[in-house]
């Protein structure tokens, strides 16, 4: 009898022991998949979170090149400033010297011709050249890109901009009216036309060519 009740009880035990084990398996399963999902979820969020660490490293090194960019700009602002301010002393006192002395017919000379002015504009030219460079180094590099290999600008490492390229300047910081270039530059009006002219047809594509000299210097940051 003892036998006959044991006999009957292992399917049983067995049957049990077998959902368990089945039950075990899958919890086992699912631990898996929960684990394996959690390990692809880490990931991913590791990878978000470096690629915003070097984004945010772009943008903090762009930020700061944009400071030194604005220290250096307020420089030769101030630069340019000192050096009108010191040349129009200078000018007052020679005025008084000349009137003084009776020396009126000099002075009329030397105003009609404008050495003064373009002692003036020499200056400017100069500053405004090397500000520009320093906010667009790669300015001439890019424009010669724009250009015929046979009209490219070769200009000497201490030498200031071309007229011809100190136009396209302007245009580049969206001064694009070549009246209002004119005016700034002392130039005249046809002269600035037949500057831009004569550098847009040594282009390659002379449609887009001050288009593409806007694009000049923008980089996105990765």
């Amino acid at each position: 009898m003892r036998a006959g009740t044991i006999a009957r009880s292992v399917p049983i035990i067995n049957e049990a022991y077998r959902t368990r084990l089945t039950e075990s398996r899958n919890l086992l399963l699912f631990l898996l998949i929960l684990t394996i999902f959690m390990l692809i979820g880490s990931g991913v969020l590791l990878f978000v979170s470096v690629r915003q660490r070097k984004r945010l490293a772009a943008v903090n090194r762009a930020l700061g090149a944009t400071g030194k960019t604005l220290e250096s700009y307020v420089g030769y602002f101030l630069e340019m400033c000192s050096a009108y301010a010191g040349k129009l002393d200078s000018l007052g006192k020679l005025i008084v010297r000349k009137i003084s002395s009776g020396q009126t017919e000099d002075l009329v000379k030397m105003v009609k011709t404008g050495k003064f002015a373009d002692d003036v504009n020499s200056g400017f030219f100069s500053v405004f050249d090397q500000a520009f460079l320093d906010i667009f180094p790669d300015f001439v590099f890019s424009l010669n890109q724009l250009l015929k290999e046979e009209e490219r600008f070769v200009l000497k490492k201490s030498q200031g901009l071309p007229p011809e390229l100190r136009i396209y300047a302007f245009v580049r910081l969206g001064v694009s009216e070549s009246v209002r270039i004119a005016q700034i530059l002392h130039y005249s009006p046809n002269t600035v036309y037949a500057y831009r002219n004569r550098v847009r047809n040594k282009a390659i594509n002379r449609d887009t060519f001050e288009e593409d000299i806007m694009k000049i210097g923008h980089k996105d940051i990765v």
